[in-house]
């Protein structure tokens, strides 16, 4: 990431599931500062902002990246956009194409 040119200066990876999601806060350098797992519950949403701003201490947003989970992610999703914060949302083939490696096996993907 040396070479990337972003107004970020973090990044916040979620990985959603139906009744939780993990968050993991990582900086311009491709370093994971922190990670903490969430109810994927509208109650719980405003503590991923509280958590990312105490982690941070930065006062410009991060990027948030999920996967297009469907249903899981959707009201994440609502939330963040209601609150203006930027998002990425990746198709999960696109996530899948861009492994190295694939899981089971340790073979390299084919081409």
């Amino acid at each position: 990431m040396e070479n990337a040119i972003t107004p970020y200066r973090f990044f916040v990876g979620i990985d959603l599931s139906k009744t939780y999601f993990d968050a993991s806060i990582v900086g311009i350098d491709g370093k994971k500062l922190a990670h903490k797992r969430l109810d994927n519950t509208p109650q719980a949403f405003p503590a991923l902002f509280d958590w990312v701003a105490s982690t941070t201490r930065c006062d410009t947003a991060p990027l948030f990246c999920m996967e297009h989970t469907g249903a899981y992610g959707r009201r994440l999703c609502h939330f963040l956009q209601d609150h203006h914060q930027p998002l990425w949302i990746e198709s999960p083939l696109q996530i899948k194409r861009s492994l190295g490696i694939l899981r089971g096996n340790g073979a390299a993907r084919p081409e």
